[in-house]
């Protein structure tokens, strides 16, 4: 986060130093919309952080072959077709399933150590607004799932004829379960969750 945090600084400065130099009145604007972003992003941090465990950050991660051992082979009749192992630098596991025209993506975020902890935060920060919303595209709510908190969301296509249905869980305040589906209802996805037992399997691991 905090890596993140000063590249995007140091590009907004970089961007604000080209162009006219004699332009006072724009770098000037520069440098306000630059010191915005960095309070905004300072704020946002100090909110992430109330609901960042210390311990989580100090955990040590599940390795591959722990988190690829929660990846079924076979997902309510559909087998799995790929699944990838710590990609983009989280300790983090996906797969993906597919049969007669249905499909799910299923992820498993461990949110030990620093990235890891800082992304189950923003999901808690997210989730403790309680916030609801809908519209012709979609909508997003809370769930629970098991006494697992989290959200489920639903997008549509602008002419309706394709649906993604989305379940995402904070289990065990360390892992995030997500399940993404097409051709499928929402309650059928629920039940999928619920009937999968990786809740159970991953408040078991940490």
């Amino acid at each position: 986060m905090k890596i993140r945090y000063v590249l995007v600084l140091a590009m907004a400065l970089m961007f604000a130093g080209c162009g006219d130099k004699d332009s006072s009145s724009s770098e000037e604007k520069a440098v306000n919309e630059i010191e915005d972003m960095k309070q905004s992003m300072e704020e946002a941090n100090k909110q992430i952080s109330k609901y960042t465990s210390e311990d989580l950050k100090k955990a040590t991660p599940l390795s591959n072959d722990k988190l690829k051992a929660f990846l079924p082979e076979n997902i309510d009749g559909m087998n799995r077709k790929s699944f990838n192992i710590g990609q983009m630098g989280f300790h983090a596991a996906d797969a993906k399933y597919e049969a007669d025209g249905k499909k799910i993506s299923l992820s498993i975020l461990d949110g030990a150590g620093e990235a890891g902890a800082a992304m189950i935060g923003m999901m808690q920060l997210g989730m403790s607004a309680g916030g609801e919303s809908e519209n012709e595209n979609g909508y997003m709510k809370p769930l629970s799932i098991d006494g697992c908190n989290g959200v489920e969301e639903q997008e549509k296509s602008s002419d309706g004829s394709n649906v993604v249905n989305k379940v995402s869980l904070i289990v065990g305040d360390r892992f995030m379960l997500t399940f993404e589906a097409e051709g499928m209802e929402m309650d059928k996805l629920k039940s999928i969750v619920e009937d999968s037992g990786l809740i159970d399997d991953l408040e078991d691991a940490k």
